[in-house]
């Protein structure tokens, strides 16, 4: 699979925009993050929706890895995270735009996170 340094990075980059979600929700609401949350939370979301590819994987007898199913989605959702801060900031304080406009922006920007990197 990929190297040492690759999974480092990749480690790295998440939790660095992992810190930046936190320090933006505590800015933009006043509220201290929980931790906690942060730290159990995401990550969980990842390994499940990596098992639950692993699953679909096996099914349809795609040669898929556990290791490549998790940088897939470990590198997409560090890339949704960092479109995430920048809808939430500006929805907070520059325009509040209609909640479908998220909706618009963040699934088909996923799904093509996710093909894009598959290809």
């Amino acid at each position: 699979m990929q190297s040492l340094r690759f999974w480092v990075v990749l480690l790295l980059l998440f939790v660095i925009v992992m810190g930046v979600t936190a320090w933006k929700d505590w800015w933009l609401t006043g509220e201290r993050p929980n931790v906690l949350f942060y730290g159990v939370v995401p990550p969980l979301s990842i390994a499940g929706g990596t098992l639950a590819v692993l699953g679909v994987a096996r099914a349809i007898r795609r040669p898929l890895g556990f290791l490549e199913i998790l940088s897939l989605n470990l590198g997409a959702n560090t890339v949704m995270q960092v479109a995430e801060i920048v809808l939430k900031i500006v929805y907070c304080r520059v325009w509040e735009y209609p909640g479908l406009l998220y909706l618009v922006v963040v699934l088909p920007l996923g799904l093509l996170l996710i093909v894009g990197f598959i290809h």
